[in-house]
Formats: C-alpha cells, structure tokens, sequence
C-alpha cells in the first residue's frame, strides 16, 4: 500500500492566512493599534512565522497593518471609510 501525501501549495497557504488575518483585523478580533504577536499567531493560526510574515507583508500594502522597523507589525486604526476603500481595493484587484 503507498500512501500519498498531499501538501498544500505555500502560496494557497499564504492566501489563506492572509485571508484569516485579514477577518481577524476587520472584525476587531485583533484590537485596533494593538501589536500582532508572530508567536501568539502562529499557534492560532497553526502555521509557521514564513506564511505568517508574508501575509502580514500582504495586509501591510493594503494598509490594513502598519510595518514598525524594529519593532514588527501593528494593527492599523481605521475609520469606516477606510475599511471600505481597501475592501474596494481588494475587488478591483481580484478582477
């Protein structure tokens, strides 16, 4: 008997942990200003800091996260409009 193993392609991982983030941010399960923790995370999310950083880099062009040199990622503070504009944003580029 062989068994197969199936891995899940690192951009689909990386697209879906974007994806979780993302929720995690627009529905303030992560506090607005608050720092993200990679380690804390990780664990939540059960992947490794690779994908973890990568969407985090992701959210951070889209302005949903704000990149802190030497000091790692925040959660952006954003009013109503701006977590439309990126959502608008999000669409067209999906198009």
């Amino acid at each position: 008997m062989v068994v197969q193993v199936l891995s899940i392609p690192r951009a689909a991982l990386h697209g879906q942990v974007t994806q979780r983030l993302r929720q995690m941010l627009v529905e303030n399960q992560i506090t607005p200003g608050s720092k993200l923790n990679e380690r804390t995370l990780c664990e939540k999310l059960n992947v490794s800091r690779t994908p973890l950083r990568e969407a985090i880099k992701t959210l951070a062009a889209e302005g949903l996260v704000e990149l802190l040199p030497n000091r790692g990622a925040m959660a952006a503070i954003l009013s109503e409009d701006d977590v439309r504009h990126t959502f608008e944003e999000i669409g067209r580029a999906h198009v």
